[in-house]
């Protein structure tokens, strides 16, 4: 005899927004049927729905399968002739690149910034620059795909410079604010990410490399600390750039040693994280990042900074 119930089904459980995003791009890139060029958001879904539990095998797998689908995938596409990439004199390398990046910069925006995940997409970094190099003109100059390409620098300038003005008030409007604590966690999230990433094996200095957490932690630890999200997000900022790229920050401020940059400025960032703590007030979640980055500090630096 069956067995009825009156219980109401339950609701299905959302997609979380990077899954989600990379499973519009697989639909949009799946559209061209034969034509299309890349299975890149495919191979970063897999990635990461088999980590952690596979480890860095995920990565690498995943490195290999990119370093295919340019050459089976992007290279032989196109219908015309004439636009095929394997008849530019780069090869579509930028073009790929470019794809590629793009992918990994949007799903460190969705990524939560203490989402083991994050490292799993610097981990791939540094896995496709274990991939044989591939060498392609482009603009006058020689460059090495993964190693010493201008695509990942440019492109991680432009989210940088684009994607959220910092220094704007928050709004009073609810549907505005909405928007605007959502915001403010993507920059977490992809601050993160960059902050892992200068951190990393991966990592290639270049001529604006630590521009990113002058900048930041500046704002939140030099200018007046607005108060609500916004202060909470430039705090939570600075925190990530001192818990995953300190080292790499004191030892250019060392080397440096100008007033703008160098130890004296650590010294200020030191006291000025003691005195937030010290006062507190902040919601636990900053607390936690704060003692942590304080933690960090004092583990990198070599010279005494006397804990007050």
């Amino acid at each position: 005899m069956a067995v009825s119930s009156n219980a109401e089904p339950q609701a299905a459980s959302p997609v979380e927004p990077w899954r989600a995003e990379l499973e519009e791009q697989i639909a949009a890139q799946e559209s061209w049927g034969d034509e299309q060029d890349t299975e890149i958001a495919a191979i970063l879904l897999k990635m990461l729905l088999s980590f952690p539990e596979r480890g860095y095998l995920s990565t690498l797998e995943a490195s290999l399968r990119i370093g295919a689908d340019y050459w089976a995938k992007f290279l032989p596409s196109s219908k015309d002739p004439l636009n095929k990439p394997y008849m530019m004199a780069d090869k579509g390398w930028p073009m790929y690149l470019g794809g590629v990046y793009d992918a990994i910069f949007c799903q460190s925006w969705l990524l939560r910034y203490d989402d083991p995940r994050q490292d799993c997409l610097v981990r791939l970094l540094v896995d496709l620059q274990n991939l044989p190099k591939v060498t392609y003109q482009s603009w006058g100059g020689e460059y090495h795909a993964y190693h010493n390409d201008s695509v990942f620098v440019s492109m991680s300038d432009e989210n940088w410079n684009a994607k959220f003005a910092s220094d704007r008030p928050e709004p009073k409007d609810p549907e505005a604010k909405k928007d605007f604590i959502l915001t403010c966690d993507e920059w977490v999230n992809f601050s993160s990410f960059l902050a892992r990433y200068h951190g990393s094996k991966a990592y290639k200095p270049w001529d604006s490399h630590l521009k990113y957490p002058s900048v930041d932690i500046e704002l939140a630890l030099e200018d007046p600390l607005p108060s609500g999200k916004l202060g909470e997000c430039r705090l939570l900022v600075a925190s990530n750039w001192f818990i995953h790229a300190g080292k790499l920050i004191y030892e250019d401020m060392k080397e440096a040693n100008t007033e703008k940059w160098g130890l004296s400025r650590w010294s200020r960032w030191t006291e000025k994280i003691q005195e937030i703590l010290k006062t507190g007030g902040q919601t636990d979640e900053v607390t936690s990042n704060l003692q942590a980055a304080l933690d960090s500090i004092m583990s990198i630096a070599t010279e005494k900074i006397e804990i007050k």
